[in-house]
């Protein structure tokens, strides 16, 4: 019995040493992120023209109810959740008029509060399901802010934004489905699958992601924001170039269709187009406890007499 016994002492069996690992092995469970969109690097200033996001990001707990309901089959995932505050600025192509005869778009402003629900299973496969509370309109005061903030930087200020969307507040619930499909060591493919319904955003979308060079999986990559977890997990860099494409089927758009209720509407609206196609490319790099995306994206036609329009978007986060 006592060689037993300092035989398994010795050579310790798989549980015995995940154990120890997980019990060692420090917890990152807590990631803040500040994303920057803005059209500026082509020296355009029209459509979504600016755009910022500040992310709080937690990894719960396996003794969480919501875990424990999630993982009730014995599929083992990790759940994180998030919780975010942003705004949007919109404007036409054209800012030196006043009228909407020379207008393509309405002006709109949009602040808003989100809560989101991550879960990662397989390595390979998130889902993701999420909130949003906002406000479009005047009472955002976000034409006020590119007013002032043209002036500073000796840009013509819009002066269009009387005719901006109207006041109202929007609730809009999306649900997001991703999952990879490794095709070798240095190349996957991700697809994602989004569905999003509410007064605000109606419309359903497909993009289809390459990823190459050196990358993580799926579910503990920068590319979903998955890195929270075990020290040991992010021992090695992520870096790598991504080119996606994709489509939205929109049913409606309050920053251009204005409101969903007649009793509500806006002093200048246009209809949005039904299929609207973008492109985006960048880079993304993640090391320890922190990491950065910077994206190309361009979107097509959203409306019958717009243009396509390119924007960069920055992100940098920090995990603690």
């Amino acid at each position: 019995m006592r060689i037993i016994f300092i035989i398994s002492i010795l050579f310790p069996s798989k549980p015995c040493f995940s154990f120890y690992q997980a019990d060692t092995l420090k917890t990152v469970s807590n990631e803040i992120s500040l994303t920057v969109d803005n059209d500026v690097l082509f020296f355009s200033d029209y459509y979504y023209t600016a755009g910022h996001e500040l992310a709080y990001r937690k990894l719960q707990s396996e003794q969480k109810n919501l875990v424990k309901w999630l993982n009730r089959k014995n599929i083992s995932s990790k759940v994180i959740s998030s919780i975010k505050f942003g705004s949007k600025i919109f404007n036409p192509r054209k800012t030196t008029f006043v009228g909407t005869l020379n207008m393509d778009r309405p002006y709109a402003g949009y602040t808003y509060l989100g809560y989101s629900i991550s879960r990662l299973r397989k390595r390979s496969s998130v889902t993701i399901l999420e909130f949003e509370l906002g406000l479009v309109g005047k009472a955002t005061r976000l034409g006020q802010v590119q007013q002032w903030w043209h002036k500073q930087i000796g840009y013509d200020a819009p002066r269009g934004w009387d005719s901006q969307i109207s006041n109202e507040l929007i609730f809009n619930i999306g649900y997001q489905f991703q999952r990879s499909i490794k095709i070798s060591k240095e190349i996957d493919l991700v697809s994602s699958t989004g569905l999003f319904a509410g007064t605000g955003s109606n419309k359903i979308s497909q993009d289809i992601t390459l990823r190459l060079v050196d990358f993580r999986p799926l579910a503990q990559s920068v590319f979903s924001s998955s890195l929270l977890g075990y020290e040991g997990d992010r021992s090695k860099e992520e870096v790598f170039l991504f080119f996606g494409c994709g489509v939205d089927y929109v049913v409606s758009n309050i920053f251009l269709d204005g409101s969903l209720f007649n009793s509500n509407p806006s002093p200048y609206t246009v209809d949005s187009n039904s299929w609207v196609f973008k492109k985006n490319f960048g880079i993304m790099y993640a090391k320890k406890r922190g990491s950065f995306a910077f994206s190309i994206i361009n979107m097509g036609k959203e409306m019958e007499d717009g243009t396509r329009h390119s924007y960069a978007s920055l992100k940098f986060s920090q995990r603690f």
